[in-house]
């Protein structure tokens, strides 16, 4: 497939690589999540629709405690949402969480 199929469609379709070749590599072989809350908040805004959040605005704060404890907060404005470490004063929510069950529940092996 990727020595004769792949190359030919790239010469006659005329598709680019990157537009092909990431998504069927992510579909194939999917990276695994990360283990700790950290990367996971802090990756957030990576998955974020702005599209689905026009005109929205919300200041997130994480509390998470357990193994490997840490604040974090989620700005969504504008149609952009950032990540930053740390605390915030006015949030609008407050999740507070032990870091194992962030993970389980971005896993999905545990229903927010």
């Amino acid at each position: 497939m990727f020595t004769f199929v792949y190359p030919n469609l790239l010469v006659v379709v005329g598709v680019t690589a990157p537009s092909w070749l990431l998504p069927l590599w992510f579909r194939l072989s999917p990276p695994p999540l990360p283990d700790r809350a950290e990367p996971l908040i802090m990756g957030m805004p990576f998955m974020f629709d702005p599209k689905a959040a026009a005109g929205a605005r919300a200041l997130i704060q994480f509390r998470v405690s357990g193994e490997q404890p840490g604040d974090y907060y989620i700005a969504v404005k504008d149609g952009r949402c950032e990540s930053f470490e740390g605390r915030t004063d006015g949030a609008d929510v407050t999740v507070n969480t032990p870091d194992h069950v962030w993970v389980d529940i971005a896993s999905g092996r545990l229903d927010g």
